[in-house]
């Protein structure tokens, strides 16, 4: 399986308050753990604000990607 950067955004899904977090991982699940266990570790803001608002595949570590960038690692 090839690595890919993900573009987290977590927060309460009804406002605009949003954290944006970019994250090399396998699969969306891997990827949204990674934030998830930080944030949750470092307490950041309020529990309702740690829901996950949306994951989006940006680069792909391969030759020949389905996106429209290349992840180089």
């Amino acid at each position: 399986m090839h690595k890919k950067l993900y573009q987290i955004i977590t927060g309460l899904p009804s406002s605009n308050k949003c954290w944006c977090s970019y994250v090399i991982a396998d699969d969306p699940t891997a990827a949204w753990e990674k934030v998830k266990d930080y944030i949750e570790k470092k307490d950041i803001g309020f529990s309702i604000d740690r829901r996950l608002k949306s994951i989006e595949v940006i680069a792909e570590d391969c030759d020949f990607t389905s996106y429209d960038s290349k992840l180089f690692l």
